[in-house]
């Protein structure tokens, strides 16, 4: 029974401390008071988890203002000071909040201030100690970190000193209150919050529908990241808008003017927009901002690989125009310089090598090359390249061979090795080179030109069957195929004796290319032995004549056009001056004095007996 005073119950469950309050107020005389125990133990469990979850509120709120990322988020430019001592004041409130559900709330000052030498300024004892015995040495040079650590935390002693003695003066040593009001309240507000914030994370599932709705959600809370417009334009570029991506890329740059990648994006964007002037300029941008080169001095500079991609890609750029090979290669030669181990930029400089017409020097950069990528199909395939180049068929062969090793669904080598192959001119080889060729069509089943390699093969094979169709099938991939389309006219002609079948292939031949000498040729042979049309075998090899007057096979078969007419002077002359042109010639011989011959029974006949 109490009259009454204040009541204070002692630690009784788990040695946690609680406090139960009783104002005059609320307790008359003759009243019974009977505490349960479990319900003290339930209230005070609650108050400290309030006061933790402030205490930790608080503490994070410091770290967030040291590590500085919200401070970048909210600041603008000119306003970093003011956004520092902001968290710091924001940090202040916290504690407040914290002692006032529960004393224990202020020890947080603590925590940040060993936050602040141990995590943000990385203060070890052994560094403390050296710059303890500089200054014991004469060496006055206090270290950078010392002004602004002091700075701030007196800041946080001073107001949280400060904060002690207003609580003492107000409260005296009582200590807080709780009351039903207040958990009622406090039941209010979480369930507002988690009102709050559940509708929040609903609304912003609907920014998760893809990267660039995301991205742009982030943009409209924060301007001033250059990685958040960097990745918006990605996400264009993946549904090929480049022209919007542009605008991003560029404002990224804008926004960040020292950030490579951003003008790197630039760059390659203005790429597939075919802006090559506006391409090379961004790219350019991108080169200068790396550290300069400094002559007769070495030092270390940290350089993303990525940013890299600078050289190759300028270097790329300006390497599609013959006259600037040379700086192109001196580019990738300076990508080289920052990164030995480059595996793409000596691939790149041996392909403008090899455009130069330098092949040992192309032939030494991939074999570097190879020794920092063994596995790399490419650059097997690039040194059979270059030995095909130089005519060492056997040592290309090994190369290809190796590549195939590697990869053996490379497409590039397939069709290379299969081609090399023929070029051998063993029939041996033949079997191989149409089972790399077939195995190629599965992989590419459009590939006209495997379907005109394998044509040739079963040519050299007297297949003229399976020949004539995979001419065709190039030909219905690829109409265009000059070399398919005389081919199979050529075939159809002399070992299919089909030469009827063969005028459509030389029309559309001659329709592509007028001025094709061996389809005109073939096409006037037709014309005089086929289809008789002397004007149309004339009109061939005229064409012929208009563009190469030395031509003897074109001479001597307008020459026989001639004969065919039965104008066997015209032929003579015609044959005389094919004749001094190829003397060493039999066959013309021969046709003049047959033309020479007609016309002197001719002229026999012509005399009075």
């Amino acid at each position: 029974m109490v009259s009454g005073g204040r009541l204070t119950a002692l630690p009784t469950k788990n040695t946690v401390e609680y406090f139960y309050v009783w104002t005059e107020a609320n307790v008359h005389s003759n009243d019974s008071i009977e505490m349960n125990s479990e319900e003290c133990y339930q209230k005070t469990c609650s108050e400290v988890v309030n006061s933790n979850q402030l205490l930790s509120l608080s503490a994070k709120i410091y770290i967030l203002r040291t590590f500085g990322p919200l401070a970048f988020l909210l600041k603008e430019d000119g306003e970093e000071e003011f956004q520092d001592w902001w968290f710091l004041l924001l940090t202040l409130l916290f504690v407040v909040a914290a002692m006032l559900s529960k004393e224990q709330g202020i020890t947080v000052v603590g925590v940040c201030c060993v936050y602040e030498i141990v995590i943000a300024q990385k203060i070890t004892p052994q560094g403390i100690l050296k710059d303890f015995a500089n200054i014991c040495k004469g060496k006055i040079s206090f270290p950078a970190w010392l002004r602004t650590s002091v700075l701030r935390g007196t800041f946080l002693v001073g107001s949280t000193l400060f904060l002690l003695l207003a609580r003492i003066k107000i409260m005296g040593a009582e200590l807080p209150v709780f009351t039903k009001t207040l958990k009622m309240v406090l039941w209010g507000l979480m369930v507002f919050l988690l009102t709050v914030h559940g509708l929040k994370t609903i609304i912003r599932n609907f920014d998760w529908q893809s990267e660039y709705i995301l991205f742009k959600s982030a943009v409209k809370v924060n301007q001033r990241n250059a990685k958040l417009f960097n990745n918006i334009g990605h996400a264009l570029e993946k549904t090929s808008n480049w022209s919007e991506a542009l605008e991003y890329f560029t404002f990224a740059a804008k926004v960040q003017p020292d950030d490579i990648g951003a003008h790197i994006n630039v760059g390659r964007t203005y790429q597939h927009l075919n802006m090559s002037k506006e391409a090379e300029k961004a790219f350019q941008t991108a080169i200068d901002l790396f550290p300069p080169v400094i002559q007769g001095k070495s030092y270390t500079a940290r350089v993303a690989p990525s940013h890299l991609n600078a050289f190759l890609n300028l270097a790329s750029l300006i390497s599609k125009n013959e006259s600037r090979l040379k700086e192109a290669e001196k580019l990738y030669k300076s990508a080289i310089t920052m990164r030995a181990d480059y595996v793409k930029a000596y691939m790149s400089r041996g392909e403008v090598l090899v455009r130069l017409g330098r092949l040992e020097e192309a032939k030494e950069q991939y074999r570097i090359a190879l020794h920092y990528e063994q596995s790399d199909a490419d650059i097997y395939y690039n040194i059979g390249v270059v030995n095909l180049e130089q005519k060492n068929l056997l040592e290309a062969n090994t190369f290809f061979e190796q590549a195939l090793r590697l990869n053996p669904d490379h497409q590039q080598t397939l069709f290379n090795s299969a081609l090399l192959l023929q070029d051998l001119g063993d029939p041996v080889y033949r079997p191989e080179a149409m089972r790399r060729l077939l195995h190629l069509l599965e992989l590419k089943p459009n590939d006209a030109k495997a379907y005109y390699c394998l044509a040739i093969l079963a040519a050299d094979n007297k297949e003229f069957t399976k020949a004539k169709n995979w001419f065709q099938e190039a030909i219905r991939l690829e109409d265009t195929m000059r070399s398919a389309l005389f081919n199979l006219a050529l075939m159809l002609v002399n070992d299919l004796k089909q030469p009827q079948e063969a005028i459509p292939y030389l029309q559309k031949l001659l329709m592509y290319y007028p001025n094709h000498t061996k389809g005109l040729i073939l096409m006037g042979d037709i014309n005089i032995n086929i289809l008789k049309d002397l004007d149309g075998a004339e009109k061939n090899f005229l064409t012929i004549l208009m563009n190469e007057p030395g031509n003897v096979q074109a001479i001597h078969n307008l020459c026989v056009v001639y004969v065919e007419r039965g104008d066997i002077l015209k032929a003579e002359k015609c044959l005389q001056h094919a004749h001094r042109l190829a003397p060493s010639e039999s066959y013309i011989l021969q046709h003049l004095n047959i033309v020479r011959n007609k016309i002197k029974a001719i002229k026999a006949k012509k005399k009075p007996q």
